[in-house]
């Protein structure tokens, strides 16, 4: 097994030679389902478990590693006795009222972000997930999908670039294959890419187009309102022959923002730039006088969208951070607690009371 393949490089066999203790054996995880994992080591596919004691979630695209030369014991398991510190990791708040964070991937070099040139196209959704790709330290890219059903392009297209200077932008056709070579040619071999977007965006559709086959099951749009429906259930690594990896994933329909003040400022560079202009270094850019963003807010500079989108994620990232802090500090406790407990418990066994 070519590991050079599944992304192998240098700065990987470093990461392992630094290690304690030498494993018997590597992987990439290639998929997660529940505690299971499937990953791909020098042996082939395996199917691997967490060791009990290893701390921390496993999501696909981490670099795996275990200690035993014989299975786990449980249906010929392997067991995943640690990780390989991640060169970046995708992920966002879980959906409803928690500060638990989802992990979507590890270890990437692209984000690709499908977005549908219907009704369904939101540049407010684009900024959400653009902040989400920053923040991982991850490149995002911008697919602008189904150009066979829509006419007019350049409007989607200025739309898109208004939101994400700097960020190359795809306009393709899964069905036709338009821009679809030009893909290909950026997922070079070793290079592993995540694909994220709404359902029915033709996430599945452009994985298969790429693969020239039907691996990923598809449907339509649903009629009524051109509301996608789930095709993908999990998040996959796979091989484009000759080419890199694609992690194929769900559709998402509630981008939660698993962020922080500062990621949110990175995702929004023309109001980040303008922040210096400010009369008030702390000025939130809501009411105070001398705002050099809503001076260029009222001006036209900047949209006033913009920095209404702008302002929302800075709320959601504040109530982040709150939750995140209350939680930390509810762990904290709680092992404080047991401390003390244990430390009571050995001081009655020594005599003391």
């Amino acid at each position: 097994m070519d590991f050079h393949v599944w992304g192998w490089h240098p700065s990987w066999q470093s990461k392992l030679e630094r290690l304690p203790q030498t494993p018997t054996w590597t992987a990439r995880v290639v998929a997660h389902h529940g505690q299971i994992s499937q990953v791909i080591s020098r042996n082939g596919y395996q199917k691997a478990i967490k060791a009990g004691s290893l701390q921390g979630a496993v999501t696909v695209g981490d670099w795996v590693y275990g200690f035993q030369t014989e299975h786990a014991g449980i249906d010929d398991l392997l067991r995943i006795d640690g990780v390989l510190e991640r060169q970046n990791l995708l992920q966002r708040a879980q959906a409803g009222k928690t500060s638990q964070s989802q992990l979507l991937a590890a270890n990437l070099d692209q984000v690709w972000i499908a977005s549908s040139m219907d009704q369904d196209f939101s540049v407010r959704r684009l900024e959400r997930y653009l902040t989400i790709a920053w923040t991982s330290g991850t490149t995002p890219v911008i697919l602008l999908s189904k150009a066979d059903l829509c006419p007019n392009h350049e409007t989607y297209l200025l739309e898109a670039t208004a939101v994400a200077a700097g960020v190359d932008i795809h306009v393709i056709s899964a069905n036709t294959g338009y821009g679809v070579d030009a893909l290909r040619d950026v997922l070079t071999v070793g290079k592993t890419c995540v694909l994220m977007g709404s359902s029915g965006v033709g996430k599945s559709t452009l994985v298969n187009c790429l693969l020239s086959n039907e691996q990923q099951h598809t449907q339509p749009v649903r009629s009524h309102d051109h509301r996608g429906q789930h095709t993908t259930t999990s998040r996959e690594l796979i091989p484009i022959p000759g080419h890199g990896m694609l992690v194929d994933s769900p559709g998402i329909r509630e981008v939660g923002l698993a962020v922080t003040f500062a990621d949110v400022e990175s995702a929004f560079p023309e109001i980040e730039d303008l922040s210096s202009r400010c009369r008030f270094r702390d000025c939130s850019h809501e009411n105070e006088p001398g705002c050099a963003v809503n001076e260029a807010a009222q001006l036209g500079v900047v949209e006033s969208d913009r920095v209404q989108a702008f302002h929302n994620l800075k709320a959601e990232a504040r109530f982040y951070e709150s939750r995140s802090n209350a939680r930390l500090r509810q762990e904290t406790k709680r092992k404080d607690k047991a401390l003390a407990k244990d430390i009571r418990k050995m001081l009655k066994r020594k005599g003391y009371k």
